[in-house]
Parts: structure tokens; C-alpha cells; sequence
């Protein structure tokens, strides 16, 4: 894994019955820990702050009635 607290890890839920990609949207108050995001296994993933504070990241193959954990890092 990666060098992050598992607390700030964000699990994102796919409620379709078939794989889904696409962005989230995290409020600046779950993602300060950073700018950058890593994946559980501490691959990055591609991620960008908004002026408004929030980050979005990339989640892209997230399975069926699954899910996929999001790890905020500091680092630009």
C-alpha cells in the first residue's frame, strides 16, 4: 500500500451493474491532506484542484456493484 492514512481514503461506490469511469468531485474538507491522489495500491491517479477548493479526481474502472478506494497525498 501506499504511505497515507487509510482514514483519508475515500471509497467510491458503483451502484450500476456494469464498470463505470469517471470524475469525482471531493469537498476541500475530505481531500486536505494534498493535491495529488493515489490509488490503494499507491499508483497515482490523475487528479486536479479547483479554485473553489475541491478536488477532482479520475476514477476509471471502477466495478460493477463495487467500488474503489481513493487515497488524497500531499504534493502538487
Amino acid at each position: 500500500g501506499g504511505s497515507f492514512p487509510r482514514s483519508a481514503c475515500i471509497d467510491v461506490l458503483n451502484t450500476s451493474s456494469w464498470p463505470r469511469t469517471g470524475l469525482v468531485t471531493l469537498p476541500p474538507e475530505q481531500v486536505a491532506a494534498g493535491d495529488r491522489v493515489h490509488d490503494i495500491e499507491g499508483r497515482p491517479i490523475p487528479s486536479q484542484r479547483l479554485q473553489n477548493g475541491r478536488l477532482v479526481a479520475l476514477a476509471r474502472d471502477v466495478p460493477a456493484f463495487g467500488s474503489k478506494r481513493l487515497c488524497p497525498v500531499p504534493g502538487q
